[in-house]
């Protein structure tokens, strides 16, 4: 592949970012998954739910609430790009207009009072998403 980088970059190893074993691959398996964490709610999506939501978030005292998976990767960003664009048309307070600190998944966090929901299904019916 080719692609523009910084000469930095590649003196410290960096390589194709298309190759690259970390981030989300909408090409591959994936799972949305629904958080909780005292007055805050937050959702995202993964290509390994043990990995990111067990691993990463719990340690964080964030609760796995909800998952649905394994699907098309491009259909979970389709589901979390719909739940954070509904969030925003109802004026949903998100990352740093809800919370004083950036943490993990911060800008697709928001708080619970604003919009709550103990299951993805319950939170598409509050935000009045068709059912994918």
């Amino acid at each position: 592949h080719q692609w523009r980088a910084q000469v930095k970059s590649r003196a410290m190893g960096r390589g194709c970012p298309k190759c690259a074993k970390y981030g989300f691959d909408s090409s591959s398996a994936a799972w949305v998954y629904l958080l909780s964490r005292e007055d805050a709610l937050q959702v995202g999506i993964t290509n390994n739910l043990d990995q990111r939501v067990h691993d990463q978030h719990r340690r964080r005292g964030w609760t796995l609430l909800d998952s649905l998976g394994p699907i098309p990767g491009a259909e979970a960003r389709a589901i979390e790009l719909a739940i954070l664009n509904a969030l925003d048309d109802l004026g949903a307070g998100r990352g740093f207009d809800a919370f004083d600190e950036k943490f993990d998944g911060f800008t697709e966090a928001w708080l619970r009072d604003s919009v709550s929901a103990e299951s993805l299904g319950e939170l598409l019916q509050a935000l009045s998403i068709p059912t994918l």
